[in-house]
């Protein structure tokens, strides 16, 4: 009668045996590639957390937007007084209370236009909203930059636009809305030409990434129209 076999114990290897030895290499060679594997990993994912940024918090206290439009796109009552169209800013309040611009209150979500101007019943110099008062209907295959700026930005444009209040042919609308522009988004600056033109600015700001066609902006009633006075008070224009 057959001996009964010792039942084989799979949980023990035998050292002696040389089966168990082939096997026993087979295993470490097993766990070196498992132990290499795991760091790879741990190393993909240590990688990808530290490119993981939190989100950043917006500190925007306005949207800045300098537009330009060409002559030919204006009517005899919007134009400006430069040789070939008009180029302005406007000012949108992204904050939770309301902004100054040159004087003006411009609530939550309100917008202010600025531009100069050398043929209105007010004299020549600076209007706020003369251009939300005609609407952005009256401006057609106009361009535009715009640029989030700090509270500190909005100061600086606040006391460029008041330096800068006067028109003349040389010292027009878009050499206005570029001074300005490039004194407080120095990243992007622009030229409205060597004899400053709308129409050179508008070719300046088509070469910047991204630019944008045609962006309406709000319309005001004539009672929320402003000469911005050489004195730095605002005066209700005369439409």
């Amino acid at each position: 009668m057959e001996a009964l076999k010792k039942p084989s114990n799979r949980c023990f290897i035998d050292p002696s045996n040389k089966e168990a030895k082939v096997n026993k290499k087979f295993l470490k060679i097993a766990l070196a590639l498992i132990s290499a594997l795991a760091a790879s990993l741990a190393g993909t994912v240590s990688a990808q957390a530290a490119e993981i940024k939190p989100l950043a918090i917006s500190n925007c206290a306005a949207t800045l937007r300098i537009v330009s439009v060409p002559g030919s796109s204006l009517s005899s009552v919007v134009f400006s007084g430069a040789p070939g169209g008009h180029s302005f800013l406007i000012i949108n309040n992204d904050r939770t209370t309301s902004i100054t611009v040159a004087g003006l209150a411009v609530p939550v979500d309100g917008q202010v236009t600025v531009g100069t101007w050398g043929n209105k019943n007010n004299g020549k110099g600076i209007y706020l909203n003369y251009e939300a008062y005609f609407g952005s209907s009256s401006y057609s295959n106009r361009v535009s930059l715009e640029a989030c700026i700090t509270t500190s930005q909005l100061t600086t444009l606040n006391s460029l636009i008041i330096s800068n209040n006067s028109w003349s042919d040389l010292n027009n609308c878009s050499s206005f809305a570029s001074k300005v522009w490039n004194g407080v988004v120095t990243d992007r600056k622009v030229s409205a030409g060597t004899v400053n033109t709308p129409n050179g600015l508008i070719s300046s700001i088509k070469s910047k990434s991204p630019f944008y066609t045609n962006t309406s902006f709000m319309s005001v009633s004539s009672s929320s129209v402003y000469r911005l006075q050489t004195n730095n008070a605002l005066l209700k224009a005369t439409i």
